[in-house]
């Protein structure tokens, strides 16, 4: 087995994991493939589905908080307003991610050992 340099995580969440954080790629090439597969399906479906999610959860956030802030409730708008963006941009952020270990995923399974990018996690 090929072994694998771990993403750098805090302590903390390794412990929860169970795990030293190292991943191992077989050396088979039909499961290399098979799990070649499944990243680029894994890749078809967040490039796909759900392309109109961010903007739908924006504007919603947007309309509910100066909605509020119309009527006078100034402090829900303004918590709407900045946690609405808070949750959208997170969840943009752990999208962004994912696709980034995808691309490194398919970039080790076709042999190659250095990824084309650096995550925004890596130390070294």
């Amino acid at each position: 087995m090929t072994r694998v340099r771990p993403v750098w995580r805090p302590t903390t969440c390794r412990s929860w994991t169970g795990g030293s954080g190292e991943g191992t790629y077989p050396d088979d090439p039909a499961l290399r493939r098979a799990m070649l597969q499944l990243v680029h399906r894994r890749q078809g479906i967040m490039d796909s589905r759900l392309w109109w999610a961010f903007p739908a959860m924006s504007s919603i956030c947007v309309a509910l908080g100066a909605w509020l802030l119309a009527v006078g409730a100034v402090v829900p708008g303004v918590t709407w307003l900045v946690g609405g963006f808070g949750v959208v941009g997170g969840l943009w952020w752990m999208r962004r991610i994912n696709i980034d270990r995808l691309r490194r995923a398919e970039h080790r399974l076709n042999g190659n050992p250095a990824a084309p990018g650096r995550s925004p996690h890596r130390t070294a």
